[in-house]
């Protein structure tokens, strides 16, 4: 069974929403992080500031790992776009059954490519994705 012309259209919809809800966050992350070297290279270098005021290692590590699910987010979301636009009467079945993915879901989680998730495929994405950023903070974290 395919999706109604209306329910493709609301899928439509619902990813370019989110699409605007991930630009904006990585907006705000972008300027948090500019406004943080602006205020790093605003003070001599050979200053005691860089003692007092060490930038976080904890929420730079936080940043860093946003900013990476936000970017695959927004990768997904642009993806599905081009998947509902190419071939709308196989969007919003399961990649890996063929199955319908439930309307509800895909309201949800409109760049849903399986019925559900797999919770062993996701922590392997996000350690594979995001393992240099997690090294650097367990290291930062640790060596003191």
């Amino acid at each position: 069974m395919h999706l109604t012309k209306q329910e493709c259209d609301h899928l439509a919809r619902r990813l370019h929403e989110e699409r605007e809800r991930v630009v904006g966050a990585l907006a705000k992350i972008g300027k948090r992080l500019s406004a943080v070297d602006r205020e790093v290279e605003g003070h001599d270098a050979n200053a005691a500031f860089h003692m007092e005021h060490e930038p976080d290692a904890y929420n730079q590590a936080l940043n860093a790992v946003e900013l990476s699910r936000l970017t695959r987010e927004l990768g997904e979301i642009d993806e599905a776009i081009r998947r509902l636009e190419r071939e709308p009467e196989r969007f919003g079945h399961d990649e890996l059954t063929g199955e319908q993915i439930p309307f509800e879901r895909l309201d949800l989680v409109p760049w849903a490519r399986t019925r559900a998730e797999d919770p062993h495929k996701m922590a392997t994405d996000i350690v594979a994705a995001d393992s240099d950023v997690l090294r650097a903070y367990r290291n930062e974290r640790y060596s003191g």
